[in-house]
Parts: structure tokens; C-alpha cells; sequence
């Protein structure tokens, strides 16, 4: 005679997740334990940077994207990137030399897909995979008022007016042109 235990999961709409089942029987006196790990991948779940860092640290598998705001060691893809809500260190983009490859810069905006890990403390995202990115290119008011739409600028200048407080649209000026941040 052979038992059989049948175990189900529903369906996994969050991140990857692991359970230990163990499983018990005594047999003459004694007793006999097996532990099995389950693993039951899970969806990408897309976090903003703030979520990302209050996540547990685990195997879930987060996409964050930010502006990449330092190059810590560029052979190995450790970088840093923000967004509207915070800052995390990404510990390693794919393997030696791939991040070189994406001939990424400072600005640039990045999407990755990775875990929450940490070091010492401080969380850090690891086994990141690099997903899409977008240049971005530092540029003059005059040259964005002069270039082609599709393309991302980095623009400096000082607020001249605020068009709607509601929804942040405002003029910068850089002392001769304005332009319109919608």
C-alpha cells in the first residue's frame, strides 16, 4: 500500500515564494520526518524604488526603473538609480562586462528586474537584469527647442513662471530662452 498526499497552490499573483512541508510517520516506536521545499514562481511584481527597499529580502522578482545617479564599478554593472521616491545600490547587472556593453551613462534612465537583497544592512538589489533603458542627453534650452520629438534631454534651468500648481507645469529660462514643461 502506497499513501499519497496531494498538495495545491493557488495561483501566485505576488512575487516568487518557498514553504517547507514536512512530513511525519512512525513506524515501530520511531519516529521518521522528510521536509520537502516547495518553490512556486511568481509574477515580476513592478515597485517604485521606496517599495523596492521595503520589501523583504528574498528571491521575489521586482522591475524598477530610475535615472542611473552614479557608476560604482561600470565592469560589473554596480550602479545606483533613483526615482520620484528614492535611491537604491544595484549590486551587479548580468554578468562582467555586460553593462559596459549597454554603453550606458549617468542619466540614463534604466529598467531592471532583480532581487531584494542586502549587505550589511543596506538594501541593495542583486541578480539584476538589465530589461530596456533610454538615453538621455544633456542639453541647452535652445537645442531642445530646436530638436526632434522621441528624444530624452536632461535640461538646466531656473523656474520663470508656474503655469498650473496642480499639475507641476512650468517655464524655466536659461536667461535669453523659456521653455514649457508640460
Amino acid at each position: 500500500s502506497c499513501d499519497v498526499v496531494i498538495f495545491s497552490a493557488t495561483a501566485n499573483e505576488g512575487g516568487d515564494r518557498e514553504t517547507n512541508v514536512t512530513f511525519r510517520t512512525v513506524s515501530g516506536g520511531k519516529d521518521y520526518t522528510a521536509t520537502a521545499t516547495i518553490v512556486q514562481k511568481g509574477a515580476i511584481q513592478e515597485v517604485s524604488v521606496a517599495e523596492f527597499l521595503a520589501a523583504p529580502v528574498g528571491t521575489a522578482q521586482y522591475r524598477v526603473t530610475g535615472a542611473i545617479t552614479s557608476i560604482a564599478n561600470a565592469s560589473y554593472g554596480n550602479i545606483y538609480i533613483k526615482d520620484f521616491s528614492g535611491e537604491v545600490y544595484v549590486y551587479g547587472i548580468g554578468a562582467k562586462g555586460d553593462f559596459e556593453k549597454l554603453g550606458l551613462n549617468v542619466g540614463d534612465v534604466v529598467t531592471l528586474v532583480g532581487q531584494r537583497g542586502e549587505y550589511k544592512g543596506t538594501a541593495q538589489m542583486t541578480k539584476a537584469v538589465h530589461e530596456s533603458s533610454i538615453l538621455v542627453y544633456e542639453a541647452t534650452i535652445a537645442e531642445v527647442l530646436a530638436a526632434e520629438d522621441g528624444v530624452y534631454y536632461r535640461v538646466t534651468g531656473e523656474v520663470s513662471s508656474i503655469a498650473n500648481e496642480t499639475y507641476g507645469n512650468i517655464y524655466i529660462t536659461d536667461g535669453t530662452n523659456e521653455l514649457y514643461i508640460y
